[in-house]
C-alpha cells in the first residue's frame, strides 16, 4: 500500500496517531510551518506519538514526512479515493 494510502484511509493507527493523521489531512498547507511540538500540541499528545505516527506510515521520521506527505498529496487525484460507506463528505 502507497504511503499516500496509509494516511488517506487512516488504517492501522492507535487513536493517538489516528488524531495526528486527522489534524494533518485537515491542515496540510500549514505542515511545513509547523513543528513536532506544534503538531503534538495540537493534537493533544507527545512528540513521540507524532514520531511513531510517521515512522508506522512508512516515513523515517517527521522532517521526512512533513516534505514527502505535501508532495505526496498535492500531486494525488482525491477522486480516485472513495469515501468510505455511512460517511457525507460534507460533514
Amino acid at each position: 500500500m502507497l504511503k499516500l494510502e496509509l494516511v488517506l484511509q487512516g488504517t492501522g493507527l492507535s487513536p493517538a496517531e489516528s488524531g495526528v493523521n486527522n489534524y494533518v489531512l485537515s491542515h496540510v498547507d500549514d505542515l511545513m510551518h509547523t513543528t513536532i511540538r506544534s503538531l503534538a500540541e495540537a493534537c493533544y499528545t507527545t512528540p513521540t506519538t507524532v514520531i511513531r505516527y510517521c515512522r508506522k506510515i512508512g516515513y523515517s521520521g517527521f522532517e521526512e514526512f512533513k516534505i514527502r506527505i505535501r508532495q505526496d498529496l498535492s500531486r494525488s487525484d482525491f477522486e480516485s479515493y472513495s469515501i468510505r460507506r455511512g460517511r457525507s463528505p460534507w460533514r
